[in-house]
């Protein structure tokens, strides 16, 4: 892709950017050095050669389990709660 003065002014004005004309060459010029770049990347032919990417992963996290609590420990916590409707207990939104 040909990066152009009108693409830099097309891109400017979605971000809603005001450009001088020094900046806009400097985007000239560092757009199409990055594009160049990737150009370059493509060109490499690394499509389906998967010793490149690393897929055997293994899960580093703890399984989640389902633990429940003693009576008194149920007790304790519903005592200690600051608010409390029943059996629910209630905290701050944390949204408005």
């Amino acid at each position: 892709m040909i990066i152009t003065k009108d693409l830099i002014d097309h891109l400017a004005n979605l971000a809603r950017l005001e450009l001088t004309p020094a900046e806009k060459k400097k985007y000239l010029k560092d757009l199409s050095s990055i594009l160049d770049y990737v150009n370059k990347l493509g060109q490499l032919g690394i499509k389906g050669d998967s010793s490149l990417f690393n897929t055997k992963t293994t899960n580093v996290w703890r399984e989640d389990k389902v633990e429940g609590c003693t009576v008194e420990e149920r007790q304790g916590i519903m005592q200690s709660f600051p608010d409390k409707e029943g059996d629910l207990l209630r905290v701050k939104g944390v949204f408005e």
